[in-house]
C-alpha cells in the first residue's frame, strides 16, 4: 500500500493530460473546418467575380466602338478589338504606352494644335468629369478619319490575391486611382452625308438668291430685252458654274432658231447671230418639242443631243447639256441652253427646275419688251392725237370766231360773207376729225364733213335731214342728252362759253363695228337758230391698246394667283397681307382671304417650334434675306408639313423695313424621302455585314475588284454534328432546320463574342477562323476558346431538347489565303494547306473530342490542358502527331 498514495495521483494526472489532448485535438479540427469552410466561400466569391471579369471583359471587347483607357498622365494603357481596327493596328501595343495626339495630324480642322487641344480635353474631363467632342484622328497607314470622342473619368480600383498564411485568414487589399475611360465612334460617313446635304442645301439656296436677284432687276420688266438677256445668262453661268449659257429663238418660219445672245464664262464675252437649221438637227428639236427640259448628263451619248457631237461639242469641250424650252402665251419660242466643260456632270433636279425659271424669265423679259413696245406705240399715238387734237380745236375756235363775226358783218359784206364761208368749209370739208352740225333741239344733221362719212360708212343723202337715233350711231343713246344738258349749262352762265372738251363716247358704224371718240362741242348760233357743232377725235386704235395693256396686268396676275409655290408678304409683326391661292393650299385654307383671316400670328400658329419665327427675323435683320429657311409647321387642320422659305426684306427709300416678302415650297415629300434613303442604307450596310466581314465590306464599297489577302498566321477551327445524317432521315425537314439553325446560331453567336470570322457551315458542319481579316496574336486561344464553348453548348442543347448530339471538332493554325469569290452571291473563303489538315482534324477526330495539331499544341499549350494522341495516320499528309484539347488550365 506505500505505493497507492503516489499511483492516485499518477492516474489522475495521466486522465488530465489525455484530457487536455483531447480538447485540443477537437479545438484544433473545429478551427481547420472554419478556416476550410471560409476559404471555400472565400474561392466561389473570387470565381464569380472571374466570370463577372470574363462578361465585362467579352462586352468591352465586342463592343463596335473603340473603348480605350488613360492614365493620370493622358497615356492609353488598355483598349478594345474596336480600337485595334479603328486605329489600323494589329496588337494593344501600337498604342499602348502612347498619348492621343500621336494619333492625330498636327493640326485640327479648327487650326489648333492637335497637342495643346488634346491637352485641353482632358484636363477638362479630369477636372468635370466627362467631356464629348469630335476630333480628327489619323491611324497607322496614315489615313485621316472623324470621330466622336467622350471621355468619362471613372474610379479604377483592383484587388490584391486572397492568400491564407500562418492558418488566418487575411482579407484583401484594395487600390484605386482615377483614369480616364475614352468611347471613340467613327462618324465619317455621317460627316460625309451632311456635307453632300449641305451642298444640295448651298445649291438651293444660291438658285432661290439668284432668281431673288433677277425678280429685283429693273432690265427684265423695263422692256430692255437685250440687256435682260446678258444679266440672265450671266446669272445662268454664274448660279450652275458651266462655262457658256446662250439664248436662242424661232425664226418666223419656225425652221431655225437663232442665237440672241451666247455669254462665255472664262472669257466675260457676249455673242449672238450663229443658227441652228432643224433639217440638221431633227432629234434636237424633236426633244424641245416633247421634252419638259433636256437634261444631256452626257451630251455625246444622249440621243437628243448627239447630233452636235463631232462638229460642235468635241471642238469646244463641252460634254453635258442642260436646255429649257421658252414658252410664250402657251408656245415654245425658243430655249435657254446650258453648255458644262470638264467631266461629264450629273444634272440635279433642282438644278433642271433653275433651269426652266431661268427660261420663264426669258419669257417674262420678251412679254416685257412687247408690252413696252406697245406703250411706246399707244403713247407716241397719243401725244399726236393731242396735237391734233389741240389743233383742230384751235383752228376751230379760229374759225368760229371768224364766222361769228363774219355772220354779224353778213349784212355789211356780201363778198365778205361768201369768202368765210368758203374758209369755214374747207376747214369743215378737209378735217381728218369727225366733225358734226346738228340742232341742239332735235338733233337733226345740218351737215357733217367727209371724215364722218368715210369712217362711220354713210353716204350724205343717209345723214342729212336725220338724227343720230335713226341712224343708231349713238351706242349710248344717253350721251347725246348728257352732253347737250351740260353744254346749256354752262351756256348759262356768264363766264363760260358753251363748250366741252374731251369726252370719251362709243358710236356704230354703219357695219356695226364700235368707234371709239374723243368728243369736243360748243353750242353755236347759225341764222339765230342754236346749233351744235362737234369735233370728234377717233381714239379706237389707243383703247385698244390700253385694253390689251390691261390683260397682259391680269396675265401677270393670272402667274401669281395659278403658281405652284406659295407666294406671301408678311408685316414683321407675324401678319400676313398678301398670299396666292397656292399659299393658302398648301396651309390648308380655303382662299387667300380665308388664310389672311385665320392665320394672325405666325410664331404662334404656323410654326410647330414659335422659335422659328425669330430666327427668320434674325436672319433677315443679318442678310436681308433668307434662302433654304427649313421648318416645320401646322395646317390648319393640326397636321404638319415640312417647308422651305426663300425671302427678302422690303424697305422704303429711307431703308425702312415695310415688309417680308418670298416664296414657300412643301418640302415633306423630300424630307420623307431623306429618311427612307437613310434607313435603306442602313438596311444594305446591315445585309452586306451579315455576308462579308465588315473591313472586307468596307473594300468594296471602295469598289476594289479583287480582293485576295495572305496571312502568314491563323487558327482555322472545323466543327461537325456526329450522328447528324441518320437523325435528318429520321425527323420532318421542318424540324431538322431548326434544330439546326438553333446550334448554328449559337455557334454564330459564340463567334461573336471571341471576335473570330464565320467563313461558312457546309450541311452540318461549322468553319470559323481566327487571326484574319484583322490580325491578331491571340487567334489560337480565341479558337480553342470558341471550341470549348461549342462544346458546353452542345451538351447544353442535348439536356434541353433529349437529343444525344456529339460534336467533333479539328483545329489547325497556320499560313492561309483570302479572299472574295463570286459576282452574283459574294462569299470570303479560305484556301491552303492550313485549311485542308484543318479539315482532316475533324475528319479524323473521335466523337465528343476536340482534335489538334502539333503547331496550335506548340501556342496553346502553356495555357490549356491537352492528351497526345500520338501518331495517326491523315489521308493526304501521312502520319501525324495530334492532340486532344481537354480544357484550360487553372
Amino acid at each position: 500500500m506505500p505505493h497507492s498514495q503516489f499511483l492516485i495521483p499518477l492516474v489522475a494526472l495521466t486522465i488530465g493530460v489525455l484530457v487536455f489532448i483531447l480538447v485540443k485535438r477537437r479545438l484544433r479540427e473545429a478551427v481547420e473546418q472554419a478556416i476550410g469552410n471560409e476559404i471555400g466561400n472565400l474561392k466561389a466569391i473570387q470565381a464569380k467575380l472571374q466570370e463577372s471579369e470574363q462578361k465585362f471583359r467579352t462586352l468591352y471587347e465586342s463592343t463596335i466602338d473603340a473603348v480605350m483607357l488613360l492614365d493620370e498622365r493622358a497615356y492609353f494603357f488598355d483598349g478594345n478589338r474596336a480600337t485595334l481596327e479603328m486605329f489600323g493596328c494589329t496588337a494593344k501595343e501600337q498604342f499602348c504606352g502612347k498619348r492621343p495626339d500621336e494619333f492625330s495630324p498636327p493640326f485640327q480642322p479648327s487650326g489648333e494644335s492637335s497637342a495643346q487641344l488634346s491637352a485641353q480635353n482632358i484636363a477638362t474631363a479630369f477636372r468635370e468629369g466627362s467631356c464629348r467632342f469630335e476630333w480628327l484622328h489619323r491611324r497607322l497607314d496614315r489615313s485621316e478619319f472623324t470621330a466622336e470622342v467622350w471621355l468619362t473619368a471613372v474610379d479604377w480600383k483592383w484587388s490584391s490575391e486572397l492568400s491564407v498564411l500562418s492558418s488566418e485568414l487575411e482579407t484583401s487589399t484594395h487600390s484605386s486611382r482615377i483614369v480616364l475611360q475614352a468611347v471613340v465612334r467613327d462618324i465619317s460617313d455621317r460627316k460625309q452625308a451632311e456635307e453632300t446635304l449641305k451642298a444640295s442645301s448651298r445649291r438651293l439656296r444660291r438658285q432661290s438668291l439668284a432668281l431673288l436677284d433677277l425678280t429685283s432687276r429693273t432690265q427684265i420688266a423695263s422692256g430692255d430685252l437685250s440687256a435682260a438677256i446678258q444679266d440672265i445668262t450671266v446669272v445662268a453661268t454664274d448660279t450652275l458654274e458651266v462655262e457658256r449659257a446662250s439664248v436662242w429663238l424661232y425664226n418666223e418660219e419656225r425652221s431655225a432658231i437663232v442665237c440672241l445672245n451666247l455669254y462665255e464664262r472664262s472669257y466675260t464675252s457676249h455673242t449672238s447671230g450663229l443658227e441652228l437649221r432643224a433639217v440638221d438637227f431633227p432629234g434636237y428639236f424633236q426633244g424641245l418639242q416633247t421634252e419638259r427640259i433636256i437634261a444631256a448628263h452626257d451630251a455625246h451619248t444622249d440621243p437628243r443631243t448627239s447630233e452636235f457631237s463631232a462638229n460642235y461639242l468635241t471642238l469646244l469641250g463641252i460634254t453635258s447639256m442642260l436646255d429649257a424650252p421658252i414658252r410664250v402665251g402657251g408656245r415654245m419660242v425658243g430655249v435657254i441652253c446650258h453648255e458644262h466643260i470638264g467631266p461629264a456632270r450629273q444634272w440635279a433636279l433642282e438644278e433642271e427646275q433653275f433651269a426652266s425659271s431661268l427660261a420663264d424669265f426669258v419669257a417674262l423679259a420678251m412679254e416685257a419688251a412687247s408690252r413696252m413696245k406697245a406703250q411706246e406705240a399707244l403713247k407716241k399715238a397719243n401725244e399726236e392725237l393731242e396735237i391734233r387734237v389741240e389743233e383742230r380745236t384751235g383752228v376751230l375756235k379760229e374759225t368760229n370766231k371768224q364766222l361769228m363775226v363774219e355772220i354779224l358783218e353778213r349784212k355789211r359784206s356780201s363778198d365778205a360773207l361768201r369768202l368765210s364761208e368758203e374758209k369755214f368749209s374747207k376747214a369743215f370739208r378737209s378735217s381728218p376729225d369727225i366733225i358734226t352740225i346738228t340742232t341742239v333741239e332735235d338733233g337733226r344733221f345740218i351737215d357733217v364733213n367727209e371724215t364722218f362719212l368715210s369712217l362711220l360708212e354713210f353716204d350724205r343723202e343717209e345723214v342729212i335731214g336725220h338724227t343720230a337715233s335713226d341712224l343708231n350711231i349713238w351706242v349710248n343713246q344717253e350721251d347725246r342728252a348728257r352732253i347737250v344738258e351740260m353744254l346749256q349749262s354752262a351756256q348759262s352762265q356768264p363766264w363760260e362759253r358753251g363748250s366741252l372738251r374731251n369726252q370719251e363716247c362709243e358710236f356704230r358704224k354703219k357695219s356695226g363695228e364700235i368707234l371709239v371718240g374723243l368728243l369736243s362741242a360748243e353750242i353755236i348760233d347759225l341764222e339765230n337758230q342754236p346749233c351744235l357743232l362737234v369735233v370728234t377725235t377717233d381714239i379706237t386704235y389707243r383703247v385698244r391698246m390700253e385694253e390689251a395693256l390691261r390683260q397682259t396686268e391680269e396675265k401677270y396676275r393670272t402667274i401669281f394667283e395659278n403658281a405652284i409655290e406659295g407666294i406671301f408678304q408678311t408685316l414683321p409683326q407675324g401678319k400676313y397681307i398678301s398670299a396666292n391661292p397656292a399659299l393658302a393650299r398648301l396651309y390648308g385654307y380655303f382662299s387667300p382671304a380665308d388664310l389672311i383671316a385665320n392665320l394672325t400670328n405666325i410664331e404662334q400658329q404656323l410654326y410647330v417650334d414659335p422659335n422659328r419665327r425669330g430666327d427668320f427675323i434674325a436672319l433677315m435683320q443679318q442678310n436681308n434675306a433668307v434662302s433654304g429657311f427649313e421648318s416645320q409647321v401646322h395646317r390648319q387642320d393640326g397636321s404638319t408639313i415640312w417647308i422651305s422659305e426663300n425671302a427678302r426684306a422690303v424697305r422704303d427709300a429711307e431703308g425702312k423695313l415695310l415688309y417680308y416678302e418670298g416664296i414657300v415650297e412643301d418640302i415633306t415629300a423630300r424630307k420623307l424621302a431623306q429618311e427612307a434613303l437613310r434607313y435603306e442604307q442602313e438596311q444594305t450596310e446591315r445585309l452586306l455585314l451579315n455576308i462579308l466581314p465588315h473591313a472586307i465590306a468596307q473594300r468594296l464599297r471602295e469598289e476594289e475588284t479583287t480582293i485576295a489577302d495572305s496571312f502568314d498566321e491563323s487558327t482555322v477551327l472545323f466543327g461537325d454534328i456526329v450522328g447528324f445524317t441518320e437523325l435528318s432521315a429520321s425527323i420532318e425537314p421542318v424540324e431538322l432546320v431548326e434544330l439546326l439553325n438553333e446550334i448554328f446560331s449559337t455557334f454564330d453567336t459564340l463567334t461573336d463574342q471571341h471576335g473570330l470570322e464565320k467563313i461558312k457551315t457546309i450541311g452540318d458542319a461549322y468553319m470559323v477562323v481566327g487571326g484574319l481579316p484583322i490580325p491578331r496574336t491571340d487567334h489560337a486561344e480565341a479558337v480553342a476558346e470558341m471550341a470549348l464553348d461549342m462544346q458546353i453548348e452542345i451538351n447544353r442543347f442535348n439536356s434541353e431538347t433529349n437529343q444525344n448530339l456529339q460534336l467533333r471538332v479539328g483545329i489547325n493554325t497556320g499560313p492561309v489565303v483570302a479572299g472574295v469569290i463570286g459576282i452574283k452571291k459574294f462569299s470570303y473563303d479560305l484556301w491552303g494547306d492550313t485549311v485542308n489538315t484543318a479539315s482532316r482534324m475533324e475528319s479524323h477526330g473521335i466523337p465528343g473530342s476536340i482534335q489538334v495539331t502539333a503547331s496550335t499544341y506548340q501556342l496553346l499549350r502553356d495555357k490549356y490542358l491537352f492528351e497526345e494522341r500520338g501518331r495517326i495516320p491523315i489521308k493526304g499528309k501521312g502520319e501525324m502527331t495530334t492532340y486532344f484539347l481537354m480544357g484550360r488550365r487553372v
